[in-house]
């Protein structure tokens, strides 16, 4: 197993976090200046860490004095010391710190006449520390660029750098050159630096407590996360997702260009169901009775229910069918259910007789046999670009694993071969839907493939103190290190392990996460 793995530039593995190497090879990499031009080049480079090395215009004296005019172009021993000085301080890890997922991240851009630089950082007690950097060596046509137009393109070539992270984070920009007189440099950065409108017109999102809001907060009901630590990363506080930070459908909004989370069902007024509802609910399942034992719930058959009160209330409003039903053809709708049709109801058999009744193929086949039928019944309510999660690695959670044991194996293996059993299952009927109703796209998400991605550089060791049904205890202590756990409770995700998933779903790294196509894709279809 792949013990380490890299997130925004720094190198995690058990023994802690350090910059990855790989990221500051250009700068190792570069060999003494032996002309005015390669010395200015290096100056125009390593000035743009000034902020970041202290003593900069004292270490950089023997390099300055050789641009003098009428200086003598002699590169002595002080000049090499003070050359491979400057390289060391600014590759080497103090100067850089490890992200920290609850603040916003803030992109510093400058120019020289041969490069332009970028460095990706945060702010913490009044102080900005760097990240990450990004350096670009201009050409001779760029050389030729206006100093705000070579600064502007150093914000095109980190947010390239940094596309799908861009998406998913809240950035400020920070530009030397304080005003943009041309408009077309305005124009310029409206196209490559501001998001813009979303890319549909709507979101709608149905499924468990992986994508709940707070729906479960007025119900009766065992199952909330409305009190901390739920809650402790995200820009709210506490409000019911089961998690510390963002839940993947928020994750998935934003990567839409979504500037507000999509309202729960229990809150939307009309004002705001133009852009979509989170009807999603913890404990609910494919079958109506699972999650009984926990309280309220509300059940796929009953978000859809909810779902065909929001399209009344939206034909009501716009008063013209037609345009509506056009109107809800372009939305992405999230859909994700079946991993309490196991934990809490086949996996429970002194509560629940499914798994007295059937074999775990039988349960699968009756489960698909009814989700396919209440997928059906989305697209009727004018859903036409409906992205199906497939289920996740239940028997790696740590409540499934402190529950029944792993045989000296990292994971449940009899609970992951019922849930490999259902997705195998699950993908036909989605390829089905398609075929039968060529006017949809419908896609399958590989959430078990991601899941395996993350295992190999997360722990699964949760990030809070457990109750005995494996949620968070009303506690302010939580794990420092919970960016390194892929689990905040028994059963939920960390916000880190969720942008994770939300990234590939929306962007897909390979043709096995998305299938067939990604969420990126279906928007623009």
């Amino acid at each position: 197993m792949v013990r380490e793995g890299l997130v925004l530039g720094h190198r995690i593995s058990s023994a802690g976090i350090k910059v990855d190497r790989a990221k500051t090879e250009t700068t190792s990499n570069l060999h003494p200046p032996t002309s005015v031009r390669s010395i200015s080049s290096f100056l125009g480079h390593a000035g743009f860490y000034l902020w970041f090395i202290k003593g900069f215009s004292k270490i950089a004296r023997s390099i300055t004095k050789l641009l003098q005019k009428d200086a003598p172009l002699v590169f002595s021993e002080q000049f090499i010391e003070a050359f491979d000085l400057l390289k060391d301080k600014i590759v080497n890890a103090p100067i850089m710190i490890a992200p920290d997922w609850s603040l916003p991240f803030e992109l510093m851009h400058d120019a020289s006449d041969y490069t332009v630089g970028a460095v990706l950082g945060q702010r913490k007690e009044k102080h900005f520390h760097p990240i990450y950097y990004a350096i670009r060596t201009l050409n001779n046509a760029l050389e030729n660029y206006t100093t705000i137009e070579k600064e502007l393109l150093a914000v095109i070539h980190e947010l390239e750098e940094l596309r799908d992270h861009a998406y998913a984070h809240s950035y400020n920009y920070k530009l030397k050159t304080k005003e943009l007189h041309d408009r077309k440099l305005i124009v310029l950065m409206e196209t490559f630096v501001v998001i813009g409108k979303p890319q549909v017109p709507c979101y709608f999102i149905f499924g468990d407590s992986l994508f709940d809001s707070g729906n479960n907060n007025q119900l009766l009901t065992t199952l909330k996360s409305n009190y901390p630590p739920y809650g402790t990363d995200f820009p709210q506080g506490v409000t019911g997702r089961f998690t510390n930070g963002r839940t993947i459908a928020d994750i998935i909004g934003q990567l839409l260009g979504f500037d507000e989370y999509i309202p729960t069902y229990a809150t939307v007024t009309d004002q705001h169901i133009n852009q979509g509802v989170n009807y999603a609910s913890g404990g609910s399942g494919i079958r109506e009775e699972t999650g009984s034992h926990l309280g309220g719930r509300i059940s796929l058959d009953r978000q859809l229910l909810n779902h065909h009160s929001i399209v009344s209330r939206l034909f009501h409003l716009q008063r013209n069918i037609t345009f509506t039903r056009e109107y809800l053809s372009k939305c992405i709708y999230l859909v994700n259910m079946g991993s309490n049709d196991y934990i809490n109801n086949y996996l429970k058999p002194k509560l629940y007789t499914t798994s007295h009744m059937y074999t775990t193929h039988q349960y699968a086949k009756i489960l698909i046999r009814q989700y396919s039928h209440q997928l059906k019944s989305l697209y009727d309510l004018g859903g036409r670009k409906i992205v199906v999660f497939g289920l996740g690695l239940i028997g790696c959670a740590p409540e499934e694993i402190s529950t029944f044991g792993t045989d000296g194996k990292p994971c449940v293996q009899s609970i992951n071969d019922a849930i490999r059993l259902f997705n195998r299952k699950l993908k036909p009927i989605v390829d089905r839907l398609n075929v039968y109703h060529p006017d949809a796209k419908f896609t399958f998400i590989n959430l078990t493939g991601m899941a395996l991605q993350q295992g190999m550089v997360l722990t699964n060791v949760p990030s809070c103190i457990l109750r005995s049904d494996g949620q968070c205890a009303q506690t302010t202590l939580i794990s420092p290190f919970r960016t390194m756990s892929m689990y905040y409770d028994g059963y939920h995700p960390t916000e880190i392990s969720n942008i994770h998933i939300a990234k590939v779903s929306y962007k897909a790294i390979s043709p096995m996460d998305a299938s067939p196509y990604d969420i990126s894709h279906l928007a623009r279809l």
